[in-house]
């Protein structure tokens, strides 16, 4: 039986402490072993509240492969959210799935050109597990080595070298 995240993704909305804190250890607890109702997490995506949308990204990011069904929420999150934290944690959770399907790629490649250096860096993170890269993707990846952030910079150099293409 699937069990109903609803409401811990209210409790995130509510003002008992306890309660957020504890919504917040289950829903960043999870794992792909855990029988929990995948819809309901991705709808919280949409929540006007940032606290909802960045907890379901993490969820979704514990869940890893379950989430493959709503990773389309995923996607439109990372592309349209305006708090880059949100933006980052979907980015994460979509380097969390086995396999980035193309849309996904893409969309961690588009990434790079965020104006947070938080997500640039999340999806250099995300890159550098990848095993191949295409010409143009080690090219949009070298670009980064002169970004204004140090840490970027620097995990530019790290997606190149952890991956076989990028030499």
């Amino acid at each position: 039986m699937l069990i109903d995240p609803t409401p811990w993704l209210e409790a995130l909305d509510g003002s008992d402490d306890a309660q957020r804190k504890e919504a917040t250890l289950r829903l960043g607890g999870l794992s792909p072993l855990d029988d929990v109702d995948v819809l309901p997490i991705s709808q919280g995506l949409r929540s006007s509240n940032e606290k909802v949308a960045f907890w379901s990204a993490i969820a979704l990011g514990c869940l890893g492969d379950r989430a493959r069904p709503v990773v389309s929420s995923l996607l439109n999150t990372a592309r349209e959210h305006h708090a880059f934290g949100v933006r980052q944690a979907c980015i994460a959770a979509l380097g969390k799935l086995a396999s980035l399907d193309l849309e996904a790629r893409a969309c961690v490649f588009t990434a790079l050109s965020d104006s947070s250096p938080f997500v640039r860096r999340e999806a250099l993170q995300v890159i550098s597990g990848l095993r191949t890269l295409e010409a143009e993707e080690i090219y949009q990846i070298r670009k980064l080595a002169a970004d204004s952030d140090e840490a970027v910079a620097r995990w530019s150099e790290i997606a190149l070298r952890e991956t076989r293409d990028g030499k």
